[in-house]
């Protein structure tokens, strides 16, 4: 009876050893793609996002509330959250871009190629966005999301243009992994992205509107008023720092607008200072 008892309580541990063993090894396998997971949840929403705003010509702007809190469809199961969040926000601003830009969406084996691939090498204005580049796709791509956020943070500080006084820049290694290869030519392909998406938002319509912008949500926020750009004077009339050197007055609005968005949206959720 005490022997029979003792091999139910060991065969019962076995079980419980194994389990764990097998937990813990899912969670592992799991944990490298907790981002990939992310980033199509992020992308499907960020494309129908897109696509309603093109659909009512509304301004771009993809930093809605599923944008800032990053986290639908995620399940504990899948591993950690920060990284989940992560890829998300990277597959919703790419969602956003395609369905704003009326391209078709991507599959799942299309997430990480570069516009020129599928749509032409030419973002919504005109610009030389992105060119194709291989299986170092996603260097460009980090790089380029990655300047634009650098161009914010100098026009945040009021800071001249200087791409070369960021961290990400010099080293150029966010985002890399070796299965894209060679480094060094991941941090090339990651540093002429940086530049091209530092230089694309760095202009005078964009700061101008960003800083502005940022005055504005903090009038809103000051007098306890809901978030809204669009009430504002400057943002309707969106002509403030333009001369004729700054080429169409039309574009500038355009850009400048743009800006006031972006500035008004990170003032307002705090990520602005």
């Amino acid at each position: 009876m005490l022997r029979d008892l003792k091999r139910a309580l060991l065969a019962a541990a076995m079980v419980l050893a194994l389990s764990g063993f097998a937990l813990a090894h899912d969670e592992r396998a799991g944990g490298s793609d907790v981002s990939r997971r992310g980033y199509q949840q992020g992308y499907n929403d960020g494309f129908q996002h897109g696509r309603e705003d093109h659909d009512r010509n509304s301004d771009y702007n993809y930093q809605g509330d599923d944008y800032r809190r990053a986290d639908r469809g995620y399940d504990s199961q899948y591993g950690d959250r920060d990284q989940f969040v992560a890829g998300y926000r990277d597959g919703y601003r790419a969602g956003y871009d395609d369905g704003y830009n009326g391209r078709s969406g991507r599959s799942e084996s299309d997430y990480g190629r570069d516009d020129h691939d599928r749509n032409g090498s030419y973002d919504r204005e005109g610009r030389h966005r992105r060119g194709g580049y291989g299986y170092n796709d996603a260097a460009y791509d980090t790089g380029y999301r990655d300047g634009i956020e650098g161009a914010q943070k100098d026009i945040r500080k009021r800071k001249g243009f200087d791409f070369n006084d960021h961290d990400w820049y010099r080293d150029a290694k966010r985002g890399y992994s070796s299965s894209y290869g060679d480094k060094e030519s991941y941090r090339q392909r990651y540093r002429q992205g940086y530049e091209a998406g530092y230089r694309d938002t760095f202009d005078t319509a964009y700061a101008t509107g960003y800083r502005d912008g940022m005055v504005g949500a903090r009038k809103d926020l000051h007098r306890h008023q809901s978030p809204d750009p669009t009430r504002h004077n400057w943002y309707r009339d969106a002509k403030r720092g333009y001369d004729g050197r700054n080429g169409n007055h039309e574009d500038y609005r355009q850009r400048y607008r743009q800006g006031y968005v972006a500035g008004y949206n990170d003032a307002y959720s705090g990520q602005g200072y």
